[in-house]
């Protein structure tokens, strides 16, 4: 089992990030079913990026994270992805 395992993608969406949205990423639990709900789908590649950025990053090690896109998000740097969760 890995110590990382970021999981809860949201509709996954063949289209690429440019088309869908930039990354919010959240801790487990956070995102969905919301009045506000903040994104409903997500790039296969940008899950795909957050998969290999978790296997490296200490800050991701054993976080269930929830992960969608929104063409409104502000573009977060990928060493900032995991911090504060």
């Amino acid at each position: 089992m890995l110590p990382r395992a970021p999981r809860s993608p949201g509709g996954l969406s063949n289209e690429p990030e440019s088309a869908v949205g930039n990354l919010i990423i959240s801790g487990e639990d956070t995102l969905f079913a919301l009045e506000s709900d903040p994104g409903q789908a997500i790039s296969r590649d940008t899950v795909a990026a957050v998969v290999v950025a978790a296997l490296t990053d200490p800050a991701a090690s054993n976080r269930v994270v929830e992960v969608v896109a929104s063409p409104s998000a502000p573009a977060v740097p990928r060493d900032q992805w995991f911090l504060g969760l």
